[in-house]
């Protein structure tokens, strides 16, 4: 995300408050750990465009 002096901020992929994290604390993600992420990115998306999530106030059914 940042970083702010000698600290990385980070925030979590669905959104939220940041945080600081000193940079030799992280390590990139394993290949099943971006997958769960983008997966997880991916499905709300999906959701959002529907209006499941409630984002543009319509209320809308799933198929059966």
């Amino acid at each position: 995300m940042g970083h702010e002096g000698p600290y990385l901020q980070l925030r979590p992929l669905s959104g939220g408050r940041e945080w600081d994290v000193d940079p030799h604390h992280i390590q990139p993600l394993t290949p099943a750990e971006l997958l769960h992420a983008r997966l997880a990115e991916a499905n709300d998306h999906s959701r959002t465009k529907l209006g499941l999530n409630g984002s543009n106030g319509a209320m809308v059914q799933p198929p059966p």
